[in-house]
């Protein structure tokens, strides 16, 4: 199958990453409160307090575009796909090596990217699992259990059958892999129904620059 770069709803995912930022820098949030006596030693946890993450950002939106029968340059027919399946992937690199492609793990992420490694939003809880059919990349096909997995949230929950995200490696660049779930509930709370959901590392610590992801797509 052929692999072309697209842009992917700017709008939905300038949204998110806007979200994200903001979130990162807000104010301490409130915790309770208790009374202090003289004299007096009191417990006072604080189990559900939240940060949101410096580390991630995520993207989502809808997947189009068409099948064809041809060769380079001309075709002899082409459909509409909507509503298939396929990859969406996401990787720093603009140009990817897909005949070396394989699954990778979130360990030898971490080990590689240093504001992951030993974080507790590390690539190693993130992506806790592995894919459980197998991938298949162009003319390559991950084997099932070879690569690390997560799943975004439907309706603000944990979930496992929708929005699956493997880390594939091409030996040189990590490239994010979104399986796309056609016209699924989002992470929103309600109806509001996308093709696919991804998170990528991006490091917000210290005000960093922001990261550059390029898209790619396979449509089965």
């Amino acid at each position: 199958m052929n692999m072309r770069t697209i842009e992917i709803g700017i709008v939905a995912v300038a949204l998110i990453l806007a979200i994200s930022m903001i979130a990162s820098a807000a104010n301490p949030e409130a915790s309770g409160n208790s009374d202090a006596t003289g004299g007096t030693i009191s417990n006072v946890d604080h189990g559900t307090a939240t940060a949101q993450t410096q580390h991630w950002a995520g993207f989502y939106g809808d997947v189009g575009g068409s099948i064809r029968l041809g060769d380079v340059g001309s075709e002899m027919y082409k459909w509409s796909a909507e509503d298939v399946g396929g990859e969406v992937y996401a990787s720093t690199a603009s140009s990817i090596t897909w005949a070396n492609i394989r699954g990778e793990s979130g360990a030898n992420v971490d080990n590689n990217v240093s504001y992951l490694s030993g974080a507790s939003d590390s690539a190693t809880i993130t992506f806790s699992g592995t894919n459980s059919a197998d991938i298949t990349v162009g003319n390559k096909t991950v084997t099932a259990g070879d690569a690390s997995t997560t799943h975004t949230y439907v309706d603000g929950t944990a979930q496992t059958t929708s929005f699956e995200e493997a880390i594939l490696y091409d030996e040189t660049n990590i490239v994010w892999t979104a399986i796309i779930s056609p016209n699924t509930d989002g992470f929103e709370s309600g109806s509001t129904q996308h093709d696919y959901q991804m998170i990528v590392p991006e490091n917000e610590e210290g005000g960093t620059a922001a990261t550059t992801y390029y898209f790619f797509v396979e449509l089965e």
